[in-house]
């Protein structure tokens, strides 16, 4: 598993999604709705969560990834090779 920060381009990202079967996307708040983009276009959506204010109050998990538009988002899971049940959690 990769942690990565979403500080490069979102080739970079994309790439570094193509060569890991499991990822978190750290700080994706500037780019979160290309990342979705990108994650939807490979068919990976619903093997994905994002999650905001982890570990506080307020967090929020979206297990759906397209309803993610906050843009304090902080972090996205990207789990490929896990089985979708491991995702519901």
């Amino acid at each position: 598993m990769l942690v990565y920060p979403c500080t490069g381009s979102i080739e970079e990202i994309e790439r570094m999604v193509d060569l890991f079967d499991s990822i978190v996307l750290m700080k994706v708040y500037k780019r979160c709705r290309s990342i979705i983009e990108m994650l939807e276009a490979k068919g990976l959506a619903d093997k994905s969560i994002m999650v905001s204010n982890s570990a506080m109050e307020e967090e929020l998990v979206y297990r759906d990834i397209s309803q993610a538009k906050d843009p304090r988002l902080l972090f996205l899971l990207y789990y490929y090779n896990c089985k979708q049940e491991d995702l519901q959690g």
